[in-house]
């Protein structure tokens, strides 16, 4: 609705199709003139990381409106349809916490400046992920905001009497009322919880954290999902990893969960250096987020099986499935573990899921 809404505004012309394609995407904005996309994140992704021969002419984009948009693509996407101008925006469709960067500051979801930031209605709240739940002061009993660089909740003041502020709820009450924070920031407010954890910079550019949900905690550090899946997609050779969704599995006698990433390689696996990549996620992740496992897919290239109608990862059954030998190969995968004495990863075998159950292998 926004593209439709920004066309009948200006009066100009709207090119859609049934379904995306990344083969047929420079052709259709040649043909049609296209001067302004508008894109969701694992979109841009996928332009960018196509092999597809292309011989026409370069595509030149006036400006691409979104969400989504991962801050290692960001770069890339930009150069290679010469894109003037990218807006991203943070927003969800029942939600009252709402932004954009239109700032071209690279990796940015929203910019509130720091010196309307403390009058805003949109804060950033300390959370416990362990526990998913808000950090309350215990003197007051109210909410903690976060300092720069700190992640947080994310929480929209509701105001009925403001359409922009509002929030109606759903259907179901008891859903409803799990979006509702109260006693925020001052006794008997309310605020509507995005679910999301973003963070600020001292200026006031706020960036992508994690979902609520996917970060997890392992060997007492919260992991976040969305940063370890930013890393294995900056493997310093290219295209080596098309496409990485991480997530934390339970691993018998131990508390919290391990970090399981499911790649798709953009070669075959013989032909894959696991050394190198373990020395890139070495080199920017603390050891707590490496991850312990990866299912690679046997077949490259990203699956829609995995992904939602709007490109987002799914993770339900992945997490059942942990480290599951059997379950991984009957969805075409494979299983390796983290070897850190060689510092590399390598195929996980019977013996180990043997080991791991018994608490013999140390993850």
């Amino acid at each position: 609705m926004m593209g439709v809404a920004g066309v009948l505004a200006a009066g100009s012309c709207f090119v859609t199709r049934t379904k995306f394609s990344v083969r047929k995407f420079n052709h259709d904005c040649r043909t049609y003139n296209v001067t302004v996309l508008q894109y969701i994140g694992e979109l841009a992704r996928y332009l960018t990381s196509s092999a597809a021969k292309d011989d026409g002419p370069p595509v030149q984009l006036r400006a691409a409106i979104g969400n989504g948009l991962r801050p290692d693509v960001w770069s890339v996407f930009k150069e290679k349809y010469r894109i003037g101008l990218i807006v991203e925006f943070y927003a969800a469709t029942e939600g009252n916490a709402n932004m954009m960067n239109n700032t071209n500051v690279v990796g940015a979801v929203g910019f509130i400046p720091f010196f309307i930031l403390p009058f805003y209605p949109v804060q950033l709240f300390k959370y416990d992920t362990e526990k998913e739940e808000l950090v309350r002061d215990p003197a007051t009993g109210l909410c903690i905001p976060v300092a720069p660089g700190e992640p947080g909740h994310l929480l929209g003041k509701i105001d009925m009497k403001d359409g922009i502020r509002r929030f109606d709820g759903y259907t179901d009450k008891a859903a409803t009322q799990k979006k509702i924070a109260e006693d925020v920031m001052s006794k008997g407010d309310q605020w509507f919880a995005s679910g999301d954890l973003l963070s600020r910079d001292r200026f006031g550019f706020f960036y992508w954290v994690d979902r609520i949900g996917d970060t997890f905690r392992w060997k007492g550090e919260n992991i976040s999902t969305a940063e370890v899946a930013g890393v294995l997609a900056r493997c310093e050779e290219p295209n080596a990893v098309v496409d990485a969704n991480v997530y934390g599995i339970e691993i018998p006698h131990s508390d919290g969960r391990a970090g399981c990433a499911r790649i798709v390689l953009g070669r075959p696996i013989e032909a894959f250096d696991f050394k190198a990549l373990h020395q890139h996620l070495s080199d920017n992740l603390q050891a707590t987020a490496i991850p312990v496992f990866l299912r690679i897919s046997k077949t490259q290239g990203a699956s829609e099986e995995h992904m939602t109608s709007t490109f987002k990862h799914k993770k339900t059954k992945l997490k059942t499935e942990g480290f599951s030998i059997s379950q991984a190969e009957q969805a075409g995968d494979v299983v390796y573990i983290r070897d850190g004495g060689l510092r590399t990863y390598r195929p996980f075998t019977a013996e180990d899921l043997k080991q791991v159950q018994g608490r013999e292998l140390l993850l």
